[in-house]
């Protein structure tokens, strides 16, 4: 795996297309030269579509402009590991053949340099998200997945379009410490299994939080913050991009 290491999370990527998100797409481009300007390797930890179902003969022509982007990042060596999220789990071959080098389902635990990582999504891994973790279950089910296969794509991305309307809220400063403290608590039993690094996604928070055995990483999003973790070998660090 070459250096330096790159982790972004939480793109969403506007399912309308490119005029809708011009700026972040154009940000996300940027970012993408330099890495293939300076090398390195590079991790998508989920939620890089506001939503993806992948059908067998069908790819959403609104996403052209990132899918040949990382499709040329890849043909020119760069390796690009995806960890699915809960708006983009539904993939299939052509994201395993042609998008991306290596795909995590469910996370990845991996050694960098001497370092052991845990890198995840971060959904269901709340103590309340009882309820969200059966329904996730669910809707990644094989049976599940084939009866939704039979919906025409043009009807469930408008569905999709529809439920993505909903604005993701404020979380108020006393919730974001009680989450902050939840998520410590979770990195902490990884860390005491001698893992160095907890990265995770999917709360929209940006943060580094240094623990007593390691640190995690709250990847923060390219929604507000455009923000991405930075591995250089021997120390990481939460950067955003400018």
């Amino acid at each position: 795996m070459k250096l330096p290491i790159y982790f972004i999370s939480d793109l969403h990527l506007n399912l309308n297309g490119k005029n809708y998100d011009l700026k972040k797409r154009n940000s996300l481009s940027n970012f993408f030269n330099h890495i293939l300007q300076n090398g390195g390797t590079l991790f998508i930890v989920g939620d890089l579509f506001d939503y993806w179902f992948e059908y067998k003969y069908f790819i959403p022509k609104n996403y052209y402009d990132i899918l040949t982007k990382i499709s040329q990042l890849k043909s020119k060596g760069i390796e690009i590991n995806f960890i699915p999220g809960n708006h983009d789990f539904w993939i299939n071959d052509f994201a395993y053949e042609e998008l991306f080098s290596n795909i995590y389902p469910d996370g990845a635990k991996i050694y960098i340099e001497n370092k052991k990582f845990l890198i995840l999504h971060g959904d269901g891994i709340l103590k309340n998200d009882f309820g969200y973790r059966i329904l996730k279950n669910l809707i990644r089910n094989k049976l599940f997945i084939f009866l939704f296969k039979l919906i025409h794509p043009d009807i469930s991305y408008e569905l999709a379009k529809f439920l993505s309307q909903k604005k993701h809220k404020n979380i108020k400063n006393d919730s974001i410490k009680k989450l902050k403290s939840e998520l410590a608590i979770f990195a902490k039993k990884n860390l005491n299994n001698n893992i160095d690094f907890v990265l995770l996604g999917h709360y929209h928070l940006k943060d580094e939080i240094n623990l007593e055995s390691g640190k995690l990483i709250l990847l923060g999003d390219w929604m507000k913050w455009k923000t991405y973790a930075f591995f250089d070998g021997k120390n990481m660090a939460l950067k955003e991009w400018k």
